[in-house]
């Protein structure tokens, strides 16, 4: 979904944010269409339910993730390198999705938000560096 059209755009980073403040048993779609500045059948258009918008969100953030990892990597050329910028990534990435507080949010969702994305994200970081590990 990575430019596929800027409302879904809009409304992943709203329920991103929504989420990350509230925790996800407080999602409401019309606070996420409010919140993205886009009409409540704008948002249902695009997502019908919240199952849908969450398996978008999921797939969106994995998008993001690859995407701005591969950036990095591309961006130096020594192994050494390459490893030090993907780990930084890989940090600030969680620090920054995770938001201020996640485990006071909803504990349970953070914690099952992390183990499921570290090991996607740790085979995304093997993937990408390839020959930097050795």
């Amino acid at each position: 979904m990575a430019t596929q059209n800027t409302s879904a755009e809009l409304i992943l980073a709203a329920a991103r944010r929504a989420i990350a403040a509230k925790g996800p048993g407080k999602l409401t779609l019309s606070e996420v269409a409010s919140s993205a500045g886009v009409s409540r059948p704008t948002l249902y258009r695009w997502f019908p339910t919240r199952g849908d918008l969450f398996a978008a969100l999921t797939e969106y953030e994995r998008a993001q993730f690859d995407n701005g990892l591969q950036r990095e990597i591309d961006a130096h050329r020594t192994p050494a390198r390459r490893l030090d910028v993907a780990l930084r990534y890989l940090l600030a990435y969680l620090d920054e999705s995770m938001g201020t507080d996640p485990i006071g949010v909803d504990p349970a969702f953070a914690l099952r938000s992390l183990n499921e994305s570290l090991s996607v994200q740790v085979e995304t970081l093997v993937r990408s560096l390839g020959s930097a590990l050795d």
